[in-house]
């Protein structure tokens, strides 16, 4: 393995056949794997590396902040932390550039606080081959499916329009016609979210007014939601920032629209009468 921030992937040579070398054409996915050098960082990385990834290895977060500056970025950030894991000084745009963490422990509030602090995806308890690749994978089409709707957009250059649409009658959410499928309770927190968008909403907030009393404490309930949000909300140009120790914000490149049974009513008697002659 090399030393940490040595470059590899590139242009790799192997023995193709007959023993003549090869070069193994470059992957379009670029991953920045940063952790202190344990068997585990290892293996992540050769996993990787096998499966046609361009390959960084830093062992610092330090490193890692430098790295990502670089043209081009990584596609994928992997954290893996021997100590008690804090993503906060990880900064990166979740956009391009995804932070997947792999988190020795599998305790639930653990890995939701990794989600609240700006991990994309965690992996808890013991690190595998197939999941790991499985999740980089996910973690990849989330960010093509962004570009796409960007690319799609006919006013290139400018962010992709997302005129939000919630009707509060049907329990649905579209954004630029595209329909969100979302559970009750995501609808709910949308719903929440979207009436106060650009304000900021703590957990204490949306749990009293979104959960009720009865999850009153359970701050974990609220990044779960949000985290499944995120991923439903990705390439839409509507998402939920995490403003670090006061909450949550709805933050939208368009207008948001509701419509309920009040509004529909209202323009039903506003028509004029129907001409019989």
């Amino acid at each position: 393995m090399p030393e940490s921030g040595e470059r590899e992937g590139t242009g790799a040579k192997v023995t193709g056949p007959k023993g003549r070398p090869s070069v193994v054409d470059e992957s379009p996915d670029r991953a920045l794997v940063v952790g202190p050098k344990t068997s585990r960082r290892d293996r992540a990385a050769d996993w990787l590396r096998s499966a046609a990834w361009n390959i960084d290895v830093v062992s610092s977060v330090r490193q890692a902040e430098l790295r990502v500056r670089r043209n081009p970025a990584p596609t994928l950030l992997l954290f893996l932390p021997t100590g008690p894991p804090s993503v906060g000084a990880l900064h990166h745009d979740a956009a391009t550039t995804p932070l997947l963490v792999v988190c020795p422990s599998a305790r639930r509030r653990v890995v939701a606080s990794l989600l609240e602090a700006g991990a994309d995806d965690v992996i808890a308890g013991p690190l595998t081959r197939h999941e790991l690749l499985a999740r980089a994978r996910a973690l990849m089409r989330r960010v093509a499916g962004a570009r796409r709707a960007v690319s799609s957009n006919p006013r290139a250059g400018r962010a992709p329009k997302a005129l939000v649409a919630v009707d509060d009658r049907l329990r649905t959410v579209t954004i630029a016609g595209r329909s969100i499928p979302l559970t009750a309770s995501e609808f709910d927190l949308f719903q929440y979210l979207a009436r106060r968008s650009d304000a900021v909403v703590s957990p204490w907030e949306i749990l009293e007014s979104v959960f009720g009393a009865a999850h009153s404490h359970d701050t974990a309930l609220v990044r779960v939601h949000v985290f499944g949000l995120r991923r439903k909300l990705a390439g839409t140009g509507a998402q939920i920032q995490t403003v670090h120790g006061r909450g949550y914000r709805l933050v939208t490149t368009e207008r948001i629209v509701e419509t309920s049974e009040k509004t529909a009513q209202k323009k039903r008697t506003s028509r004029p009468p129907p001409n019989d002659s």
